[in-house]
């Protein structure tokens, strides 16, 4: 059983990233709280070639690293082609074994749904979850976030997808679990991969790691407000 990939991406010049997005920020934490880095790890979109599907309960997914512990949101893509699905995405968050299997039945999150029903048919349809407070994760190491379609029993899904000899990305790869939606639409055990892909996806990091700064003397900052 395979995953149903669709059709090359043919929009994939329209976005001028970076391929591997690695970045870090200083950002204000939600009420008044200290202030965190952020670092964001993924696969930009110019770099999409294919896409991952979800029909009848199956759930597309991904391995990633998680350095931090605190996920501070996600964010994956519909194909633009889909400019009218009614359809949400059911996340959740999996822990793995020591071989970085995905263990579906370790659940650290379970939703929310999204949904993000029109596009303009040229662009990808974004879906970010955005966590405030950010979402805990036990510990640093290698997770799993599925996308379950909501509701399973009718109806797809495509996001976008990278299927490449050039692991661009190799910290995790693609997974998807068999169709559940005789089994009550649950995120069913024993899921596949397909070590040659990855999801396209964007994940934020927040770190309180206490940055110091420098304290300014008497006379520094009499020079600063003559």
């Amino acid at each position: 059983m395979s995953p149903r990939f669709g059709r090359p991406a043919s929009w994939r010049a329209l976005a001028s990233l970076a391929a591997v997005v690695l970045t870090l920020s200083v950002v204000p934490a939600p009420g008044g709280a200290q202030p965190c880095s952020i670092q964001t790890v993924g696969l930009d979109t110019s770099q999409a070639t294919t896409s991952g599907g979800a029909f009848l309960g199956e759930a597309p997914g991904q391995t990633f690293l998680a350095r931090d512990t605190l996920t501070r949101s996600l964010t994956v893509w519909r194909v633009a082609s889909e400019d009218t699905n009614l359809f949400g995405m059911h996340l959740y968050i999996t822990e793995t074994d020591s071989t970085g299997m995905p263990l579906t039945d370790h659940i650290v999150l379970d939703g929310p749904t999204l949904y993000n029903p029109y596009g303009d048919g040229v662009h990808p349809i974004p879906f970010q979850w955005v966590f405030d407070p950010p979402v805990a994760l036990p510990r640093r190491g290698l997770y799993a976030f599925f996308l379950r379609m909501t509701p399973c029993v009718l109806g797809y899904f495509d996001v976008l997808a990278r299927e490449s000899a050039e692991d661009l990305y190799p910290e995790g790869h693609f997974w998807w679990t068999p169709r559940s939606a005789n089994a009550g639409c649950v995120l069913l055990r024993a899921p596949y991969s397909n070590p040659a892909a990855d999801m396209i996806f964007r994940m934020e990091f927040c770190s309180t790691a206490t940055v110091s700064v420098r304290r300014k003397t008497w006379g520094e900052i009499k020079v600063i407000y003559r």
